[in-house]
């Protein structure tokens, strides 16, 4: 059984992407905060690069979940996996993954 689905963080992407944006107009407008700016900048940075997306794949007896780069994931067995059924959750239950 192949499957394979990316799931990409739009919302997520586009809030953090114009965050930093704004950091780096204000770091050089604000040259005394520069360099705490620029921290941040790099620590958002690299939050994006590990969850801008989920990847959901299953190859042969393995299920594999993988956050952005792949850095972060999960491998679970196939076999360990009890029954599931498809449900239909509300839209007040948030967003993201359920």
């Amino acid at each position: 059984m192949e499957y394979r689905h990316t799931q990409f963080g739009g919302v997520i992407f586009m809030g953090v992407f114009a965050t930093m944006v704004v950091i780096m107009i204000l770091a050089v407008s604000l040259p005394d905060v520069a360099i705490p700016l620029f921290v941040v900048f790099v620590g958002l940075a690299v939050c994006l690069t590990l969850f801008y997306a989920l990847n959901v794949e299953i190859s042969g007896s393995v299920l594999v979940c993988r956050f952005g780069i792949g850095i972060i994931r999960k491998r679970i067995s196939l076999s360990t996996i009890q029954p599931v059924r498809a449900v239909k959750n509300p839209w007040y239950a948030g967003w993201g993954i359920r």
